[in-house]
């Protein structure tokens, strides 16, 4: 009787490492990409803005469709402490194909694809990533009815405004790894997200759907304007 590993579905997904060499630039990779998706996993692979008044960050996550169409990027990116400037930042993308990132039951699986590039010796990334995708999602508690979350819900599912700015959010990834794995396929597909936003996020051809920013960074989001904004702080 075949495993239960043998009976999930397998999948091959590229991976890409940015940071800083000669300016910001791909490090490593699996995978040629056309131009247009090169410059923006290129640009969104690093800070959004200054740090300058920002409080000191850990990794955090981005997510996109690439203007192919033929990948979704998720991202995490780490603060590079031996950088020889302030400010660098190392970056693991990992390439969904869009068909596989529709169908995902569980995106947050591919949170165990990450490997932090700040880690000795430093992972391979000019290769593809096997991973196999659980037949049974993992059970997580429903999002808390806080005035936060309640106000999220209420303004992109109901009001329909994009984007929506969340300042403070202590648990940001947690809450975009939820959002994700409740959307119905082509909103996910469609669906930019960052979980640490120093100022507005932009894809070639918009703003990003959802962006969490530390409430230093608010002063960059007036253009936008107050209704599309959430107070993390409010219970």
């Amino acid at each position: 009787m075949p495993s239960d590993e043998t009976q999930r579905p397998v999948h091959e997904i590229q991976q890409l490492l940015h940071g800083y060499r000669r300016g910001h630039e791909e490090l490593a990779g699996s995978v040629r990409l056309p131009s247009r998706d090169t410059e923006l996993v290129t640009r969104l692979s690093d800070l959004s803005g200054s740090l300058s008044g920002s409080p000191k960050f850990g990794p955090y996550l981005t997510t996109y469709p690439l203007p192919s169409g033929q990948y979704y990027a998720v991202a995490k990116t780490w603060p590079d402490i031996a950088a020889l400037r302030a400010g660098c930042v190392l970056t693991h993308t990992v390439l969904v194909p869009t068909p596989v990132w529709k169908a995902l039951e569980d995106p947050q699986i591919l949170d165990e694809v990450f490997r932090d590039p700040t880690s000795e010796p430093r992972p391979d990334y000019s290769r593809p990533v096997i991973f196999p995708e659980s037949s049974i999602p993992k059970k997580v508690a429903p999002l808390p009815n806080n005035l936060g979350n309640l106000t999220f819900v209420h303004k992109y599912f109901v009001e329909g405004i994009r984007p929506v700015i969340w300042f403070g959010h202590r648990q940001a990834d947690e809450i975009l790894w939820r959002l994700l794995r409740g959307m119905w396929p082509s909103l996910r597909a469609t669906f930019s997200a960052c979980t640490f936003c120093l100022q507005p996020r932009t894809l070639n051809d918009r703003v990003f759907d959802l962006m969490f920013a530390p409430p230093s960074a608010y002063s960059r989001f007036l253009k936008i304007g107050p209704e599309n904004f959430i107070d993390g702080s409010e219970r």
